[in-house]
């Protein structure tokens, strides 16, 4: 997902839209590349010891956030008339149909799971 992730955050770059536009789908391309918005902080040493700094975890790779972030890029694209793709898996309905193969290999595993906890 991460190759067609930057394919379709580049096309989006080039197409000419508002910088505004381009900051909303690079917070959704981070979340799914597990990226930092912004530096890690650095362990502060305090003469022998050296504390890690408090920091919240940017990971949101579960496939449940993996599957409603790449929807919400799904439905971030849909808002930008200029999207228009010549590679055939970067159109919309191919990007749709991704989706919905991963969402329902998803619940494939999500029931077999159930399925195992009750045995």
């Amino acid at each position: 997902m991460g190759g067609l992730v930057t394919r379709i955050f580049n096309f989006i770059k080039s197409s000419g839209i508002s910088s505004v536009m381009i900051d909303e789908v690079a917070i959704i391309v981070r979340k799914l590349k597990r990226a930092r918005a912004g530096k890690k902080l650095p362990i502060k040493k305090d003469g022998e010891n050296q504390q890690a700094p408090q920091q919240i975890s940017v990971s949101q790779m579960s496939y449940d956030e993996r599957l409603n972030n790449f929807d919400r890029l799904i439905r971030q694209v849909e808002l930008i008339p200029q999207y228009n793709p010549n590679e055939s898996d970067l159109l919309l309905t191919a990007l749709r149909e991704y989706w919905n193969a991963m969402d329902s290999a998803n619940k494939k595993v999500l029931k077999c799971d159930e399925y195992s906890k009750t045995r």
